[in-house]
């Protein structure tokens, strides 16, 4: 989670900017987020006052919509929720569905162009 409030961080270099670009357009990052925010909520966590691990409180339909935010090392930072998440997600999905559709009929096979 540090690394992903780094990177949402707004007093970032340009660079680490495109990089955040960069990955909301790759799948497995975006994916990975969701993956991490419903394990995390639902997972089992370790508990310094019990000294054990103990069940989380677990994922409801209203943790969808929960924006992360705060601030760490002087810098405000915000992430987004996980229906956003999965809503990247989903656009991916269009979009590389569109460019393979694109791909085909373009790029020459060794059958034609895909007629």
């Amino acid at each position: 989670m540090k690394l992903l409030i780094y990177i949402y961080s707004e007093a970032v270099p340009d660079w680490v900017i495109a990089i955040r670009l960069f990955f909301n357009f790759y799948p497995p990052f975006s994916f990975s987020k969701a993956f991490g925010e419903i394990a995390r909520k639902s997972g089992p966590y370790y508990s310094s006052a019990d000294a054990a691990y103990v069940e989380g409180p677990g994922y409801s339909w209203s943790d969808l919509t929960v924006t992360y935010e705060g601030t760490i090392a002087d810098s405000h930072y915000e992430v987004g929720s996980t229906l956003e998440t999965f809503g990247m997600l989903l656009l991916n999905s269009l979009l590389f569905a569109a460019l393979t559709w694109y791909c085909d009929y373009v790029v020459p096979g060794n059958r034609g162009n895909g007629e």
